[in-house]
């Protein structure tokens, strides 16, 4: 595996992720397009370097930044209850932040680049965050609590418009 340019950049993605979600459970599926119109399939990237992993084909160097930013190499799911409740609460503090929008603005139409203010100042990605619960709402990847909360900020309404934005 040659270490480039555009596996740093595909990795500088990922890590940003990484920052705003916690986690690099992304769908295999999961693409999303960059300010100047390209589309970046990060979910796929991330499969081919798990692949390349298992057949030693990434450098050291690779392998280490890779885990820097919480890579899981095994698909299996961790069942530890900490690793559950954090996921869980770094969920439900999006999901607050796009509550209140909701309820101050009466829908969840967020652009990908809205952004809101946590109780301790820390600027989260709301609109990245929406955009990844509806890919994540019509794949079927949720629980059913998350599915119940999305319904109650009228969630179908923002996949209308995300759907016709797709088009």
């Amino acid at each position: 595996m040659i270490y480039n340019d555009k596996w740093l950049e595909m990795f500088l993605y990922a890590k940003k992720y990484y920052e705003v979600y916690g986690n690099l459970e992304i769908p295999q599926g999961y693409t999303f397009r960059t300010r100047n119109g390209e589309n970046i399939a990060l979910g796929a990237w991330l499969k081919r370097q798990k692949y390349y992993y298992r057949v030693n084909k990434l450098t050291i160097e690779q392998t280490k930044k890779l885990e820097s930013i919480g890579i899981i190499w095994k698909s299996i799911m961790s069942g530890t209850k900490k690793n559950v409740l954090k996921k869980s609460s770094e969920w439900l503090k999006y999901y607050k932040e796009v509550l209140n929008y909701f309820n101050t603005h009466g829908n969840s139409i967020l652009r990908e680049e809205d952004v809101a203010l946590d109780e301790n100042g820390e600027t989260l990605e709301i609109g990245l965050w929406l955009k990844v619960q509806a890919f994540r709402y019509l794949k079927g990847d949720l629980t059913e609590e998350q599915i119940e909360l999305l319904n109650l900020i009228d969630i179908n309404r923002y996949l209308n418009v995300f759907e016709k934005v797709l088009k």
